[in-house]
């Protein structure tokens, strides 16, 4: 029995539960009872239906990886490691953390993909049917310019308080200043660009 290539509901149905069930369709698609990838693709783009019952197992396919998370955290994965030393190789038997790691990475990942308003990296601000969206994630480089910029405005809100040296200035630039000495002997500042001339 060789692969269908002709479209069936039964197969479309099949390949369907098997998404759900968390396989890739690439490893549906190695099964020799089973269209190739391209004629899965061809189909999607032929029959509504079938693209229909797609895009939702593949939706239902995040919940199945999402509980697929929680059983690989929960679940040692026991391996050998060997490792080379001055006495010849060690082997150890441990837990696959690295491994697990990489299992939880990949499926949280995809999750995110299928399914982003449940299992994305959005946070919700505000209320009603359609809230705002901000991403969650801060790097370093955006949190070191919001620090810089509120150091900024903390120096801004105390420029002109009340005892402060700024306070003259306000209202505009500071301007360098030079001291303009009377007959007396009495001096006063005078701003550059104001008169200048001899005291009368």
């Amino acid at each position: 029995m060789g692969r269908p290539s002709s479209y069936t509901s039964e197969v479309a149905l099949a390949i369907c539960i098997r998404l759900v069930e968390g396989e890739s369709l690439r490893a549906i698609c190695l099964s020799e009872d089973m269209p190739d990838r391209g004629t899965v693709f061809r189909w999607l783009e032929t029959y509504e239906e079938f693209r229909s019952q797609y895009a939702r197992a593949r939706e239902a396919q995040a919940d199945t990886l999402a509980d697929e998370i929680t059983h690989i955290a929960d679940t040692p994965q026991i391996g050998v490691v060997r490792k080379i030393t001055d006495d010849g190789v060690e082997v150890t038997e441990e837990d696959m953390l690295g491994h697990r790691r990489l299992q939880i990475d990949a499926r949280k990942w995809i999750a995110a993909k299928l399914k982003p308003k449940k299992y994305g990296e959005k946070l919700a601000i505000g209320g009603g049917d359609d809230p705002i969206k901000v991403n969650s994630h801060v790097t370093h480089a955006s949190a070191a310019a919001l620090q810089r910029v509120g150091e900024l405005l903390t120096r801004a809100t105390t420029i002109g308080s009340p005892g402060e040296d700024s306070a003259p200035h306000q209202n505009g630039p500071v301007l360098p200043t030079t001291v303009r000495s009377d007959a007396n002997g009495h001096g006063a500042p005078v701003a550059s660009g104001e008169d200048q001339g001899s005291p009368e």
